[in-house]
């Protein structure tokens, strides 16, 4: 099974990787799993197109499953019929949601000028049909064999349905440091930056592919795992600065590097 990081409007390394998914990594022949890590839109040049392609994907053979990220959250309520006010329409702009407002083609003022029920509509009408619902439908966790994939993470000590979906799409800490362990899964997430971390409680996989041109997937097949990532440069040098502890030291089975006109299958 493998997990895809944080998209964030990256469409491009998101077709790569999936091709490179298709073509290196997943057998048709047995059961695989893909799961979207979530956080598809805002940050990045296209988030509109990466939530759409997100919706689409279909690989024979492989069940997709597709999580909800706290970006994704956001879009999601506004675009619902929760009772949100302006307030939290400029938090979500204030940490990247104003690229995919842009991408809708609208500004700051349009939070105030008609209201915010009326800017639920307007956005509404703007996206694809049908997405609204897609974005409601959203998992907020899924667990396979001895590993939980999750946006964000949980607490250390408390039970998983103890957790809301803020919990589960927001939290760093305690989550990040892991003191006193009760669950017995491992998490992969993303949410948190981190570059790759192989950690006995957690696996982080967000690379921060708006930020460093670096899309990244994990491969896990029973105890083994490797790490799979796509850029349109050419290396993979800007993953350096980020703080990497892999307890495991794997190489990188498939670093894609995408030609000027390539984008992977989709």
């Amino acid at each position: 099974m493998c997990a895809i990081g944080d998209v964030h409007g990256c469409t491009r390394l998101l077709r790569g990787l999936v091709g490179f998914l298709r073509s290196h990594v997943l057998e048709a022949s047995r059961r695989n799993t893909v799961v979207t890590i979530g956080d598809y839109v805002d940050r990045g040049p296209s988030s509109l197109a990466a939530l759409d392609d997100v919706r689409a994907l279909a690989i024979p053979g492989v069940e997709i499953v597709r999580l909800l990220g706290n970006h994704d959250f956001f879009l999601a309520l506004i675009a619902g019929h929760e009772d949100v006010d302006a307030a939290f329409v400029e938090a979500w702009l204030d940490v990247g949601g104003e690229t995919t407002f842009r991408e809708m083609g609208l500004d700051r003022e349009d939070v105030h000028r008609s209201g915010v029920s009326a800017l639920r509509q307007r956005i509404r009408s703007i996206l694809p049909e049908g997405m609204p619902a897609f974005l409601s439908s959203l998992a907020p966790h899924h667990r396979v064999g001895d590993y939980l994939f999750v946006h964000a993470g949980l607490d250390p000590a408390a039970p998983l349905a103890q957790h809301d979906v803020s919990d589960l799409v927001m939290m760093r800490e305690p989550f990040l440091s892991g003191t006193g362990w009760a669950h017995d899964f491992t998490v992969v997430h993303g949410h948190t930056i981190r570059g790759h971390e192989a950690l006995p409680h957690r696996i982080a996989i967000d690379t921060g592919a708006f930020r460093t041109g670096v899309l990244s997937a994990v491969h896990l097949e029973g105890d083994r795992m490797r790490w799979l990532a796509v850029t349109a440069a050419d290396s993979l040098d800007a993953l350096a600065p980020l703080r990497t502890t892999a307890e495991i030291p794997l190489p990188y089975e498939g670093a894609v590097i995408l030609g000027e006109d390539q984008e992977g299958a989709r």
